[in-house]
Parts: structure tokens; C-alpha cells; sequence
């Protein structure tokens, strides 16, 4: 039998959300929501546009949304090796570009990243990435942060033989020395850290670039380029009266202390200098120190300034004091606001004058009013009333007003002479390619552009892979312009079809339990959040498209579109299909329907008039799933659940086990065989059951 499919669906692109609702009811897969193809190009998802690694993130979330998590991960780590530590820490910019602003609220980008790393560390064999075949060439990457990190994942996957030179005892730079335990847990960041090792690269720890190594002993030990990603390790100085005073501490050296699990002495009174991140992670872990013990100071290793051991029994006020306004203050406001409910005391406007001693130990530090604090060009320019002053007690202040790198290594090294540091105290590189003035020595991270996030990190360590890559293989390394183009804004009428759903919130301890333990104060979302979660996912840019050779007329689309943007025209030349029963012995079809309580003349589809001997026909020559008995009979199996529970039967009845379409769009909780049809259902749909056919059915 041959049936002409004389219609197609055809979707209006001005009309269309992408909210897929015509996807799901397909019962060919016809109808697919796939990314905008703008004329330019260019055109990239807000969220994606944020991101400084440039990750699809609409698409690894509509991966979430279908249950496909493995998927999801395969696209992160596409541009991001470290999903696990990064879904902890990353500043999820995307969040603030992300259209669902206009709706409600931002979709939970970076809990349902970390959902999905952590999902596959929980559920079966981690993904493993596939690597080329070894190349001969070798790489030294300087430094085992985030960016250092990421290039040495890349290069493996092309190939190259990598090292990561790290001057401290482990890897992972500021996610280990300068993020505090309660956000990132060491062992989530050492099981990554595992995971770029077992795939061939070498470590070696405690090596300090300029002192053990230098570029000519690297040179002769066969490498051929270099990645510079040493980091910001060293904390800013004041430069104020009385800073070297017992009991003052600079912030990045007071969180690698603690992580390096060396005892610091606080005393009850602490005050925290600084109004960014590294403030309230100092400020926290004040607190978090003050559930411990104890009373003397000790000096520890050479290399951290200021360690200090014994800590006394409860820090009983915590304080935050920086120059700026409360809505001026880098930090992230959600961190603000956690440091508010854990009991910091937050005291903007304010700048260190000189820190007050008593026996060589601080007692007080003296502040002036701070005015403004950025000129009227927006470059910040702290102004002062000198004579407007503040004193504060403080058994202890610890200074977190910024990060500078360590370049001594310039001058130790004959090599390195025309590598010369900016004004900003940074290593220049074209910030395209990051190939610095030695062709054969690129630099990434924050030794290049300064403070950066985690996630600016790992996107250089994969510029910087892909440039080695291009100066090794061709001998030079060409530009890119990574300028993109965002979308054309949304028209307000196209957010009204969106509902207002709440934004999952991840779970996080109280605060009573927080302040007390460094354990991981926020925990994963669950399998249904994650589903849910990217469901509010407005699929910016993705409009549906018609795969003509699929499309069947059922008309399902049309009636579930909200924006009324489908309709069905003329095809310029029927489809035909349709399989003819004779093609196959009889006696397997008789069969075949008989296993599955199904009669050859039954209808199977009475909108396109196929009956179940053709579906039987088509079973036996193959078809193995519902959309391929529909394309190959011409029958809509999956408009309603007559036809999929129909077809669903002559796949089983043939060995083949297919899951159920997911309740949806006309499932009703009934089936039935051609024996026992029930008289509801007979009512409902007068046009699937014939008397005549009925009474055949009954004695067959």
C-alpha cells in the first residue's frame, strides 16, 4: 500500500521561541530546534558570548534537559578540562547575560555544570578523552594553576609530550592556595588533577623556575616551547606605617597557610583590609578558624611571609574594611551576603592610615575617610580626608588588597632578556595568540592579564595549547580575530509565551553549621533539578526546522506550538510511501500480529489509513523503533497512544524492547488488543474502531 503524504510542515523563523514543545510531540523526529544560521555567522548565545572560554553552554544545557548527561560533559570539556573545581568556583558570567532576566531569573548555569561533573564521577567510568597518537615533540608548561593545567590537557590530546614545572608541593595554583576548602574541597580538585596525569603528562613539584630550571637547561633536556602561567602569588603591600608588625598578615599567605594546613594564630579581633573576593574568603576563614585553639606564634617556611601557629580560642568579631561604597565593591554580592549572614562585620569607606603597636605587636590599626575612589574617568584614584580618622582594635589584620606576580626569574635567566614586564608588573604577549616577544615562549593566565577568574585561566591554558600547536606544526602562529556578534534582541511579546518558574536554589548548609567546620558549605542539585532547571532554558538563537523526507502531516506540531508559528502547505510533489505486506511470508506475518494480540486488518493508523499488516510488513523488514515503522508505512505512530501502543506491540512481539514515549502530549494511562477494547475507549475515539472491524477483530 502507498500513501501520499501531500502536506509539510513549515515553521515562521519571525515567530518561532525555539521552546521546542513541537519537538517533543514529533513522532518522526522531523521537527528539531537547532541553532540560528544568521547571515553572518557570528551571531553567538548571550551566555555563550559572557564566557571567557567560550563554552556552548545553551547547547550542553538542552543536552541536560533531554537526560543526555555524558553528552553534556563531552561539550564542557570541549573548552573546559576542570568542570568539577570550576562549577565550584567559576564567576558564571553567563548567568548575568542570560535572557531569562527578562523572564524571572538567570537558568543556574554553573550548578548544572557541576551537576553533570558530578554526575559522571558518581555514575560509572569518568569520560576519558580520546588523544592523538604520540608526535615527538616535547612542551614545558611553568606553572601548575588552572592555565597551566588546561595547555597541558590540550597539547595531550594532539599529542605532545608535556611537563608542568610547579614551584610549590602540589598542583593547582590559586584553586588549591587561594580558595578556601568550604568552596572547593582538595579532593575534587586532586581527582581532576589525577585525571590530566593518568593521561600521560609529567609533574614535577617543587621546581622553581630561574632557581632549579632555567630556559637553556630546559632547552638541552629537548624541549621545544614553553608556557608561562606562573600566577599571582605574591600579596600587595600598603606600604603604610608599622606594616611589619608581629600580628599583620597578607591575605594569599594567611589562605595557603591554611591549606597547606600550617596552625595561624588570630586572636578574637580580626580585621580584614580589602573589599574583593580574597577579602571575604579571608574573612570567612577567620571565622571558620575561630572553632579552633590554642595561643603561640611560630614562623613556618621561608616562602610564606607570615605564618603563624595556635590559634586562641574563638575569633569573636571579624571585620571587613575597604574604600569602597557597598554597591563599589568587587567582590561578588552573593559572597558579600554570605559573609553578612556568617557575622562579618562589613565597614565600607574607610582606608589603612598606619597600624598601631604595643611591644612590637599590633594592637589597633588607624583608618582615614576614603572620599571617592574612582576618578571621574572611572580609573581608580583614591582620595582621603586625612583628618577625618578611625581607630579599630585588632589582635590581627590581614591585608587582601590585590595579588602581584613573582618575575624574579627575568633576571636570573640570560634567556629570558627580551621578556619585559608591563607597567602592571604583568609578562606581555599578543593577547590573541599569546606568543610573547620569543617566538618560541608563550604566557597565559594571570601573569599576563593580571587578576582574572578561574574560567579566563583555563580558556588561555587553550589558546596557548592551540598557538604551540600551530608554531611546532607550521612555524608560525596566525591571529584570530574571537571577535563575535550577540543576537538581536528579543521582542517583549516573545517572553510573554515563557511562564515565570523558579530558579533551582542548590542546597547549602546553615550557617550555625558553616562557621563551624570547613566542609563544603553548598552541595550538587539533583538528577530532577538539573532536568528542571534547564527546562527555563529560553534556547536563545535555536529556531525549529523541518526535515521534509520526515515530516508526515500528523499535525501534532501545529496544535502545540504557542506562538501559533507552524502551518502545514502543499508539498510541489507528494511524499510517498508505504510497504507492501506481500513483500513478506505470510505466515511470519500472521504470526507476528497473532504475538501481539493484534489483527492484520486492525487500523494502525486511520489517518493515514494503514492498517497493522503493513506495520507487521514493515517490522519484518527491519524497522526497529516507532519512527521507523512511520517512515517506512506512512502511518503517524506516536500522534496519540493507539498508534504508539500499537506499533510499541509489534516491536515487542519481534523480540525488540523500545521504551515508551515519555507522558506528554496526548498519552492517556489506557492500551488495548484487538479482544478487549474498552467501551470509554470506543467512545473516545469512534473513528479508530469500526463495528464491523470490532467483530472481526473479536473472532479472529
Amino acid at each position: 500500500m502507498v500513501v501520499e503524504i501531500k502536506y509539510l510542515a513549515q515553521v515562521d523563523r519571525e515567530k518561532c521561541v525555539g521552546c521546542r514543545s513541537c519537538e517533543n510531540v514529533c513522532p518522526t523526529m522531523a521537527i528539531n530546534v537547532v541553532q540560528l544560521e544568521s547571515p553572518d555567522e557570528e551571531s553567538i548565545t548571550p551566555c555563550r558570548l559572557a564566557c571567557p572560554a567560550g563554552i556552548d553552554i545553551q547547547g550542553y544545557v538542552a543536552h541536560i534537559n533531554r537526560g543526555e548527561f555524558r553528552e553534556a560533559l563531552k561539550l564542557i570539556k570541549e573548552k573546559n578540562p576542570l568542570p568539577l573545581s570550576v562549577g565550584r568556583v567559576c564567576p558564571h558570567f553567563c548567568e548575568d547575560a542570560c535572557r531569562r532576566n527578562l523572564v524571572d531569573q538567570p537558568i543556574a548555569i554553573n550548578p548544572l555544570k557541576r551537576f553533570v561533573a558530578d554526575y559522571d564521577q558518581l555514575h560509572g567510568i569518568p569520560l576519558k578523552p580520546q588523544m592523538e597518537p604520540e608526535n615527538g615533540h616535547k612542551v614545558a608548561i611553568i606553572g601548575g594553576g588552572p592555565a597551566g593545567l588546561s595547555a597541558a590537557y590540550y597539547l595531550r590530546l594532539r599529542g605532545y609530550g608535556v611537563t608542568i614545572f610547579e614551584a610549590k608541593p602540589q598542583l593547582g595554583g590559586m584553586l588549591r592556595y587561594g580558595i578556601p576548602e568550604y568552596r572547593l574541597p582538595k579532593k575534587i580538585l586532586d581527582q581532576e588533577i589525577k585525571g590530566i596525569k593518568e593521561m600521560g603528562v609529567e609533574v614535577k613539584t617543587g621546581v622553581t623556575f630561574g632557581k632549579d630550571i632555567s630556559l637553556k637547561s630546559m632547552k638541552a633536556d629537548g624541549y621545544k616551547a614553553f608556557f608561562l602561567a606562573t600566577g599571582l602569588h605574591l600579596s600587595r603591600r600598603l606600604n603604610i606605617e608599622n606594616e611589619d608588625l608581629e600580628g599583620v598578615l597578607k591575605g594569599v599567605d594567611f589562605l595557603e597557610a591554611v591549606s597547606l594546613k600550617y596552625p595561624v594564630s588570630l586572636g578574637k579581633r580580626v580585621v580584614v583590609i580589602g573589599g574583593g573576593n580574597v577579602a571575604i574568603d579571608v574573612a570567612l576563614t577567620a571565622i571558620r578558624h575561630g572553632a579552633e585553639e590554642s595561643l603561640r606564634f611560630l614562623s613556618l617556611k621561608k616562602e610564606i611571609e607570615v605564618a603563624l601557629t595556635a590559634i586562641r580560642q574563638g575569633a569573636e568579631e571579624v571585620s571587613l574594611v575597604c574604600l569602597e561604597k557597598r554597591d563599589e565593591m568587587p567582590a561578588w554580592k552573593d559572597e558579600i551576603q554570605q559573609a553578612l549572614e556568617e557575622g562579618v562585620r562589613i565597614i565600607n569607606g574607610l582606608g589603612p592610615n598606619r597600624f598601631l603597636g604595643k611591644d612590637g605587636r599590633l594592637a589597633a590599626i588607624e583608618f582615614k575617610r576614603c572620599t571617592s575612589v574612582f576618578n571621574e574617568n572611572g580609573a581608580f584614584d583614591p582620595q582621603y580626608d586625612a583628618r577625618d580618622l578611625t581607630v579599630l582594635k585588632a589582635d590581627t589584620a590581614i591585608v587582601a588588597i590585590g595579588q602581584a606576580a613573582d618575575l624574579s626569574f627575568l633576571g636570573k635567566d640570560p634567556g629570558l632578556k627580551k621578556l619585559v614586564p608591563s607597567r602592571r608588573g604583568t609578562l606581555e604577549a599578543n593577547p590573541l595568540t599569546l606568543q610573547s616577544s620569543i617566538p618560541n615562549i608563550f604566557v597565559g593566565g594571570d601573569v599576563m592579564r593580571g587578576p582574572q577568574s578561574v574560567i579566563q585561566a583555563i580558556a588561555d591554558g587553550r589558546t596557548a595549547a592551540n598557538s604551540i600547536h600551530q608554531y611546532l606544526t607550521l612555524g608560525s602562529v596566525k591571529e584570530v580575530d574571537i571577535s563575535k556578534k550577540g543576537l538581536p534582541e528579543l521582542a517583549a511579546w516573545i517572553l510573554d509565551y515563557h511562564p515565570k518558574k523558579p530558579r533551582v536554589r542548590p542546597p547549602i548548609l546553615p550557617v550555625p553549621e558553616r562557621v563551624r567546620t570547613f566542609r563544603e558549605m553548598e552541595a550538587t542539585i539533583s538528577q530532577e533539578e538539573a532536568i528542571e532547571e534547564a527546562s527555563r532554558c529560553l534556547s536563545c538563537g535555536q529556531k525549529a526546522v523541518v526535515t521534509s523526507e520526515k515530516c508526515l502531516a500528523c499535525q501534532n506540531c501545529r496544535d502545540v506550538c504557542p506562538v501559533d508559528a507552524i502551518k502545514h502547505v502543499l508539498r510541489p510533489v507528494p511524499l510517498r510511501l508505504g510497504v507492501d505486506p506481500a513483500e513478506v511470508d505470510q505466515n511470519q506475518l500472521r504470526e507476528l500480529c497473532l504475538k501481539a494480540h493484534l489483527h492484520p486488518h486492525q487500523w494502525l493508523c486511520l489517518c493515514a489509513g494503514v492498517r497493522v499488516r503493513e506495520g507487521a510488513a514493515a517490522v519484518l523488514k527491519g524497522a526497529k523503533t516507532l519512527e521507523e515503522i512511520a517512515l517506512m508505512t506512512g502511518a503517524r505512530s506516536g500522534c496519540t497512544i493507539y498508534c504508539q501502543m500499537t506499533s510499541l506491540r509489534l516491536l515487542k512481539a519481534h523480540g525488540i524492547e523500545v521504551k515508551p514515549p515519555a507522558k506528554g502530549y496526548r498519552w492517556y494511562d489506557s492500551t488495548q488488543t484487538c479482544w478487549e477494547v474498552p467501551e470509554e475507549t470506543i467512545k473516545k475515539y469512534p473513528g479508530h474502531f469500526l463495528k464491523e472491524d470490532l467483530d472481526v477483530f473479536r473472532k479472529f
